[in-house]
């Protein structure tokens, strides 16, 4: 697996998972 696109994809599991906390 590209680092790159696994580096993207945990980022967008973090900005997800921040406006989920965020909107409870």
């Amino acid at each position: 697996m590209d680092p790159s696109l696994s580096h993207s994809w945990r980022s967008l599991n973090l900005v997800y998972t921040l406006t989920t906390c965020t909107s409870l």
